[in-house]
């Protein structure tokens, strides 16, 4: 019993007590025993509580008129008081008095309820019987109740949440949806069953004949998904969809963005997909009319209609096609923001379809002439082919590969092979021959005279093994992104042969470069393979440079670091991610995620350095690049014939022979290392091997080829302190002074692009009444674009949809543009309503 009727309980009872009176006795018969678990909690000045039990009558009257004569007592009988003849306590109530009241009249007093819900009151009342429940109850306060709402209350608390249709509702269905339902069992013990079911006919207008929880999640996919759609729930949903769209939608929307009730709404879209027949449905809708899938975000079959439209127009090498003039690159972005495209599998089927689309654009590919040329083609686009190609396969890799997908996997290869690898290495071994001394982008024999000798600062030179130029652009996107990093990427051109010894040597002082007979490099004599032998030579350049290894550094803490780089001038980091990896048969399949691997460490390690070792400069370059191709390399891919040679490699051979080699170019050595070498460096034209023993074939290097010899020198500078950062803005565009229909669209613009100093933000919109209550559905927008997209891609649409509620054009409502990770507002944009409630 709550409190408040207790104190009314004992209010009264102190007045038939009244004070100074020499003895009082009085009897209380609860027939119902509503209070038997209450009464010994009254406080009842000078007055003894006695409960009396059945057929101990005499007992009390022997105790009251013979023990405690003086005394005042509250006798109170939980049970009926006894017929005249059977009541042996019949001539004390004459000189007594008693007190008599029950459960529904003080609960109807307490609540002033009118006589429609105070009967609804007396036939449920066992449901007051209980303490606990009266007084949860009591505790939501003493609103002016109907019959409507006061058995909301009650649901709501056998709930245990607050007393809201929607909690109600909520609450019950994280349970099962079965018969076994405990708040459905709860509700029948109290018979209540039927008002939990006009609270969903209330909220949501479902009233079918035959009810069941399993019915009611189908019919809100249903209704969720026909509306967001536009269109009349398709003929097979048959009467599944319900009138109060605006409270289903809310409804589906909390659930998908509380974290908690995910997994429930995973488990109800399943249901309802499987009940409403959804994935043949939606197939018929690809067919028929693909755009409206783009607005079908409650079932995964969306994600499986979706892709499988994409697939379809890919494998028709259509890159241009467009849903709701959202391009196929587009849709997989847009897509991958969703419910169910953001889970892994799904996003990374996104992700290997838009790669897949950049690979395929490839066949319009032309390569320039020219080494100049074409490295400022690969800078400016071409490089993104091999990325694209590279996140394909780390997509491929975690997808389920289905007839399709391993079409699309063979289409890609042939594009990516014949249409842009092949005839970009062919051009490029042709341009080299002609342009070997000639041309004039960067080369890698001048960085250190051209990079580093001529700093006056402590600089740190990161070499990272076969880190090619595309990768190091990933590197790049993500410094231009921090505030404190200001990166610049430039391309250089690497020796040839593009090997590991070749290229380190080339990375230090020199003046020249020999190539020994066993494939070392020395440097006026000196060996140049390993971290003591390159320190040596950096030393006798400038006696405070040094060379350590990535990991021996990563390993410092930060004293230890501090104490490293006290009085360095140039310090050589060797990072060895990549090359380890890919130049091992058994892991050569994993050097794609060693290149994202690489990308991590460096930045990581940058940032470390420049935290706690107050390093301000730095360059991440490369010895060489590298070619990896994912299909088996056949023998009509290899180079045969070959002549006598000092040095043997796949993509590489040295020889004293300068004898044109069919399927291949020879470069005079001399000219490369700038020495009198007179033999000849042979690479195969195009992506071909040299076939020679040896495992290890889809990961390559060595050869002439953009991928393996245009490296990055990716220069870094970095600042201290704390760097001012806002954050990306977004624009409501113009809309309606008034609304006249409940299906509101919105446009939105991205203000402010995202760099290096404007991060990201989402935010959530929603129209609200004057009180700030939401009468719409929530929408949220990313703010996410970054510098140098397209122009469309800063617009970003969105629908809201009006709860059914009464409104009145008299009234203020607002268009509420609210930052999500603050909970500042953005936006508040007055909007007057003008529709009748159905």
């Amino acid at each position: 019993m709550a409190k408040t009727t207790l104190r009314q309980i004992e209010d009264r009872l102190r007045i038939m007590f009244t004070p100074g009176e020499h003895r009082k006795l009085v009897f209380w018969y609860d027939e119902s025993a509503s209070f038997e678990d209450e009464v010994e909690q009254l406080n009842i000045p000078d007055v003894t509580i006695y409960r009396m039990e059945p057929n101990t009558q005499f007992a009390t009257k022997w105790m009251l008129e013979l023990e405690h004569p003086d005394e005042s007592f509250l006798i109170y009988a939980p049970y009926a008081k006894p017929a005249l003849e059977d009541n042996h306590l019949a001539d004390m109530l004459f000189y007594s008095q008693e007190y008599s009241t029950d459960r529904v009249t003080m609960i109807a007093q307490d609540f002033n309820l009118d006589e429609r819900t105070k009967l609804f009151l007396k036939e449920h009342i066992s449901f007051f019987a209980a303490q606990d429940r009266a007084k949860k109850f009591y505790d939501f306060g003493t609103p002016v109740y109907t019959e409507d709402t006061f058995a909301l209350a009650m649901l709501a608390v056998l709930c245990k949440c607050p007393s809201k249709p929607e909690e109600v509702v909520r609450s019950v269905l994280r349970g099962s949806l079965d018969a076994e339902n405990e708040s459905l069992l709860a509700f029948s013990k109290f018979g209540l069953v039927g008002d939990f079911w006009q609270v969903c006919r209330r909220l949501f207008g479902y009233n079918p004949a035959e009810k069941s929880l399993k019915d009611l999640v189908t019919c809100l996919f249903a209704t969720y998904a026909a509306h967001a759609m536009d269109i009349d729930a398709p003929d097979a949903w048959g009467d599944r969809s319900l009138p109060e769209e605006g409270e289903v939608l809310a409804f589906l929307d909390s659930m998908m963005n509380y974290l908690p009730d995910q997994p429930r709404f995973e488990e109800f879209s399943t249901v309802a997909a499987q009940e409403l027949n959804a994935m043949q449905t939606l197939g018929q809708l690809q067919h028929t009319n693909p755009d409206l899938l783009l607005d079908c975000t409650v079932f995964d079959a969306a994600e499986e209609q979706i892709g499988s439209w994409i697939i379809n127009r890919l494998l028709e090498e259509n890159t241009s096609a467009c849903l709701k003039d959202r391009s196929i690159k587009r849709i997989c972005e847009e897509r991958s923001k969703t419910y169910f495209g953001s889970k892994p599998a799904r996003a990374e089927q996104y992700s290997l379809l838009a790669n897949a689309c950049t690979i395929l654009e490839a066949l319009h590919f032309a390569p320039v002439d020219g080494i100049d040329a074409l490295v400022a083609q690969y800078k400016d686009t071409a490089w993104q082919m091999d990325t694209a190609y590279r996140k394909f396969y780390l997509s491929y890799g975690q997808i389920e590969r289905t007839q399709d997908i391993e079409k699309l996997q063979s289409l890609v290869e042939n594009v990516y092979t014949n249409n842009f690898l092949d005839p970009l290495t062919v051009h490029w071994c042709q341009s080299l021959s002609r342009d070997l001394t000639t041309f004039q982008t960067e080369r890698q024999i001048a960085f250190y005279s051209t990079n580093v000798s001529s700093v006056r600062e402590r600089i740190v030179v990161f070499i990272s093994d076969a880190m090619r130029y595309e990768v190091a652009q990933q590197l790049f996107e993500k410094l231009a992104l921090d505030a404190k990093c200001d990166a610049k990427l430039t391309p250089a051109v690497s020796t040839v042969p593009s090997y590991t010894q070749l290229g380190m040597a080339a990375l230090l002082p020199h003046v020249s470069l020999e190539l020994q007979p066993d494939s070392t490099v020395t440097i006026l004599g000196k060996k140049t393979n390993g971290t003591a032998a390159r320190e040596s030579i950096l030393q006798a350049s400038d006696k405070n440079n040094s060379c350590i290894q990535f990991d021996q550094m990563q390993n410092m803490r930060r004293d230890d670091l501090r104490s490293y780089f006290s009085g360095k001038n140039v310090v050589f980091v060797y990072h060895n991610q990549i090359d380890a990896r890919g130049d091992e048969a058994r892991t050569e399949n994993e050097v794609f995620s060693a290149c994202e691997e690489a990308v991590e460490e460096l930045y990581k390690e940058i940032r470390r350095l420049s935290d706690n070792a107050n390093i301000r400069h730095f360059i991440v370059t490369a010895d060489h690049g590298f070619l990896y191709k994912h299909d088996p390399i056949l023998e009509s891919d290899k180079v045969i014939n070959l002549p006598q040679a000092e040095i043997k490699n796949k993509r590489f051979i040295v020889s004293d022979s300068t004898a044109p080699i069919a399927g291949a170019v020879g470069y005079p050595l001399g000219q490369v290392l700038k020495t009198k070498d007179t033999r000849t460096v042979y690479t195969p034209l195009g992506s071909s091997i040299f076939k020679i023993a040896g495992g290890g074939q889809n990961y390559v290097h060595g050869g002439a080829s953009v991928q393996e010899m245009v490296i990055p020198v990716l220069n870094i500078r970095t600042q201290s302190g704390r760097v001012e950062t806002t954050k990306a803005g977004i624009s409501l565009l113009p809309t309606p002074e008034v609304l006249m229909d409940r299906r509101v669209p919105l446009k939105f613009l991205q203000s402010d692009l995202v760099t290096d100093t404007v991060l990201p933000a989402n935010y959530e919109v929603r129209i609200v009444n004057e009180m700030g209550d939401t009468i719409s559905t929530k929408r949220t927008i990313a703010a996410d674009k970054l510098a140098g997209c397209r122009d469309e891609e800063r617009y970003t649409d969105v629908v809201l949809t009006l709860k059914n509620n009464p409104y009145s054009r008299e009234r203020n409502y607002y268009f509420l543009l609210v930052d999500k990770e603050t909970g500042e507002t953005a936006e508040k944009r007055p909007v007057k309503i003008d529709i009748v409630k159905q």
